[in-house]
């Protein structure tokens, strides 16, 4: 195998011996970002799209978490008028004696939960609660039975179960950690959740990433199975159903469908944690960068991100400096891909 190899030249004050690393190319040859062909990956269909109208629909509902070890809410939390115009909805703000006596026991909770398409009454799902009030911490408290509504004010179903906290171990300094837990398989449903779409004679896969070619691509593979498919926009492929004997069976047999899909050159930079993510499509050019002291030099062309953030990170550069390189590349168009800035 071939090899190419390029020189990162680090000169900040103490830094006098260059770095050298060898890189493997991807493609048989020198990898030019301009000549390598792009990353194609064979992928499910139902792992790239999803069919339009399926979607999960968002419960919420108010309720109690009991059994707290002196970490519910304080007197004052419970006095307020919202946890006041809660409990009542609760039916418990009519006995004050009840009240008075929840002194750090319990935390009134938010509750939310995701009902996903073709569930059933008698299924059970997850639930997540987050505290209202000034509680510290849920872990090892009991949510009491409390209902949950859809966006259309109907009860879709109940929850009830021991909770788990899901707080940060170790939470950022400055910051108010969120209380939030988590009771699995905590709500079971009483209603069934319904579709038409898959009762319409035509139905959409939607393409979680939008991309002409791959819908393009999408719409040859199905066609080929025996139906109409048409591409409607980078991210939407008409599928017509009309001359299907069995759509159930055909929609899930386009779901198994391999195709090929284009992956994306995409650089992530996390300024708050100072991670840098970037997947194997991503190049450089060469280059020459001065950065807080710091000089880099990239030559030829082919050089991996990832060799170049290692290096610097061997050298002893910090991450926001690292970060502030590789936008600095970015910006004067020798780093290939998409930037993302979190």
């Amino acid at each position: 195998m071939k090899k190419w190899i390029f020189v990162l030249a680090l000169t900040p004050l103490s830094w006098a011996q260059p770095v050298t690393v060898t890189v493997d190319p991807t493609y048989g040859g020198p990898p030019n970002p301009k000549l390598a062909p792009p990353a194609l990956t064979k992928y499910r269909l139902k792992d790239i799209a999803r069919l339009a109208g399926l979607n999960t629909h968002s419960l919420t509902g108010y309720g109690l978490v009991a059994g707290l070890a002196n970490s519910g809410d304080t007197q004052g939390a419970l006095s307020s008028p919202l946890v006041l115009n809660l409990l009542n909805h609760l039916g418990m703000q009519s006995n004050p004696v009840i009240t008075n006596g929840m002194n750090r026991n319990v935390a009134v909770v938010a509750i939310t939960a995701e009902m996903p398409p073709f569930c059933r009454s008698g299924d059970r799902i997850d639930v997540r609660v987050s505290s209202i009030g000034d509680a510290k911490d849920l872990q090892g408290g009991t949510l009491l039975s409390s209902i949950l509504k859809g966006p259309d004010g109907k009860i879709y179903a109940s929850a009830q179960g021991p909770v788990s906290s899901l707080n940060a171990t170790k939470p950022q300094q400055g910051t108010k950690p969120a209380i939030i837990g988590a009771v699995l398989q905590g709500a079971t449903l009483s209603a069934n959740l319904d579709s038409p779409a898959l009762t319409r004679s035509k139905v959409s896969w939607e393409l979680f990433q939008a991309d002409l070619a791959t819908a393009t691509r999408v719409a040859s593979a199905l066609s080929n199975l025996g139906c109409l498919a048409r591409v409607v926009g980078p991210s939407t492929v008409e599928v017509d159903l009309s001359g299907v004997t069995d759509p159930m069976t055909f929609l899930a047999s386009c779901g198994d469908t391999e195709i090929t899909a284009d992956r994306p050159a995409r650089i992530i930079c996390d300024e708050r944690t100072g991670s840098v993510v970037a997947g194997a499509e991503v190049r450089l050019l060469p280059a020459v960068i001065s950065h807080r002291g710091m000089t880099l030099e990239v030559s030829p062309q082919g050089a991996t991100l990832k060799t170049v953030v290692e290096s610097l990170q061997k050298a002893g550069a910090t991450p926001a400096d690292v970060i502030g390189i590789v936008q600095t590349l970015h910006r004067v168009g020798a780093l290939s891909g998409e930037l993302i800035i979190k």
